[in-house]
């Protein structure tokens, strides 16, 4: 009876080991559907990042000359079947249905992850829908030093770069769940494996130096370019040892290892030498002829990108065609997006140089206090446009902001007929961006309060601060009726570390109206205040000094 027990445990625990390392091809099928629609959304974002720095030439040339000649075609690049074997939004829905695969919690993680990155996405595309309006509609010969043209530039920067981050954050979410849990349980001896994890280190070196020039900041890439060029000799000189137990087709043929791995060996041929023309300045830049950008802008967006992207034949494209042909599931590898910054034209730049910063009152500064996350729940609606309202509160946030800290972050949300959230939550090391979000906020329409409260209260708990000044901060009227709900939101967010104030616009409410705003902000342990000209900016300090 003994030996029949140890033979059935001995029994449960084979079957339960060959069902986890079951479970690893499926799983890494899965993981990969994340990079791939990663790589699916960069491959437009190449073609949006062309039109948005011809737009950024126009624009600059119709500030300086009073003319220009604008193209921006706003064509459908993310469902244009033209461009892909499947179209981005069927890989984002393969991702959320396929739910067996990995397990409760690593789908979570990623879908939450997958959701970030796409809605920087659909921000891009709804910036630039706002530029073909603009100019389809000829509101730069209306807008005053083209504020609201730059605006969406800027805003075109932030997105590219939050596009970055975030995929950044899924990549590696992807890689660490593939490294730490279905790699292990791949066969280790398999010489696809051994081969792939190879060539890993080649994209991974390749990936530092676009980082280097990336954060402009080239002091480790001769490091990096040695490093590479190791590796590249290694591939080389081992290739026949690494690919002798492969089938081959023939050079010619698609499905030939010899011919992908050749392909792979030549894009990092291609990406050491272009960094090394780089650092020895062998190659002619003219900056006339590249709209004066900078050369290390340049070289990573038309020099070395285009040798590690698909579109230039690079080197993740044939990394993950080797990888493909592999009698196993490996996992792919993901390709980087282009960077975006906003070029101005010399004579604003100096401009904007010159402004100075002038603090009124050293009690003012944030010095010592800690970091705030303040989220600006704004009521846009058309009776919030009078003089002493929303333009007396655009003036003081200025001032606010020139205070503010990097570790500061602001967030911005407006509701009228419907809530949205105008500036997810953002450093105020991008200063110019925050105050420019909100001086192109205009008022309209009715007020939707409720829904309003809901969405700032999301992204004050999505982006909240341990130890810091967490706050909603409610700029409005009072013309809007307070849900009997709304109390309840405020007490349950107080509790989690989120305070509530209130700014009170205007003389004319109802005693009742008053009443019910004080009481909205009691319960949030915030403040109320009836603004007028001369405290605006005093009340905007004392809420970032946790007063």
């Amino acid at each position: 009876m003994k030996n029949s027990l140890v033979t059935l445990f001995c029994f449960y625990c084979l079957f339960f080991s060959l069902k986890a390392q079951n479970t690893a091809p499926n799983a890494i099928k899965s993981l990969n559907i994340y990079i791939d629609y990663c790589n699916e959304t960069i491959h437009p974002l190449w073609m949006v990042y062309e039109e948005v720095e011809s737009f950024n030439q126009d624009l600059n040339g119709y500030y300086q000359r009073g003319k220009s000649y604008f193209s921006f075609d706003n064509q459908d690049v993310w469902s244009n079947p033209y461009y892909y074997e499947i179209i981005p939004e069927e890989l984002y829905q393969q991702c959320i249905n396929d739910t067996k695969t990995l397990t409760n919690e690593e789908t979570q993680l990623l879908h939450n992850l997958l959701k970030n990155l796409k809605e920087s996405t659909l921000q891009i595309q709804s910036y630039r829908d706002s530029i073909s309006l603009y100019i389809q509609k000829q509101v730069y010969t209306q807008d005053q030093a083209l504020q609201k043209g730059y605006h969406y530039l800027e805003q075109m920067e932030y997105w590219f770069d939050e596009y970055d981050q975030r995929k950044e954050k899924l990549v590696e979410a992807v890689r660490k769940i593939y490294q730490e849990k279905y790699l292990p349980q791949l066969p280790p001896q398999n010489q696809w494996l051994k081969t792939a994890l190879t060539l890993d280190k080649g994209w991974q070196e390749s990936k530092k130096i676009l980082d280097d020039l990336d954060k402009k900041d080239s002091t480790k890439i001769i490091n990096y370019i040695t490093e590479l060029d190791t590796l590249i000799n290694t591939y080389q000189n081992n290739m026949d040892a690494y690919l002798q137990t492969f089938e081959r087709y023939g050079e010619n043929h698609g499905h030939d290892p010899y011919l992908r791995y050749k392909r792979v060996l030549s894009s990092l041929n291609a990406i050491s030498t272009r960094a090394k023309n780089y650092l020895s300045q062998k190659y002619t830049y003219y900056p006339s002829m590249h709209g004066n950008r900078s050369k290390i802008y340049y070289y990573y967006n038309s020099e070395i990108i285009n040798k590690y992207n698909r579109y230039g034949a690079g080197l993740i494209d044939n990394y993950n065609q080797f990888v493909d042909l592999a009698d196993i599931p490996l996992l792919h590898a993901a390709e980087e997006p282009h960077q975006y910054k906003v070029l101005y034209p010399e004579k604003k730049q100096q401009q904007e140089q010159e402004e100075p910063i002038i603090v009124d009152n050293p009690e003012d500064r944030l010095e010592g206090y800690p970091s705030n996350h303040l989220v600006f729940l704004l009521d846009v609606s058309s009776s919030m446009n009078m003089e002493g309202r929303l333009p007396l509160l655009k003036k003081s946030f200025e001032y606010l902001m020139q205070l503010m800290r990097p570790e500061d972050y602001v967030g911005i949300i407006t509701y009228s007929g419907t809530a949205r959230i105008a500036m997810q939550s953002t450093s105020a090391a991008q200063k110019k961006q925050i105050i420019s979000t909100m001086n192109n906020l205009s008022a309209s329409g009715s007020t939707n309060a409720k829904q309003g409260l809901q969405l700032a209260y999301q992204l004050a708990q999505n982006n909240f601060i341990q130890q810091g000044n967490n706050r909603v901060l409610l700029a409005t009227d009072g013309d809007f009726t307070i849900d009997k709900n709304m109390e309840q939101w405020v007490k349950e967010n107080k509790e989690k570390g989120i305070k509530f104030t209130i700014f009170l616009f205007g003389e004319n409410q109802k005693p009742e109206t008053i009443k019910n705003l004080k009481k909205l902000a009691q319960a949030g342990e915030g403040n109320f205040i009836k603004i007028t000209t001369e405290n605006m900016k005093k009340t905007l300090i004392q809420e970032a000094q946790n007063r």
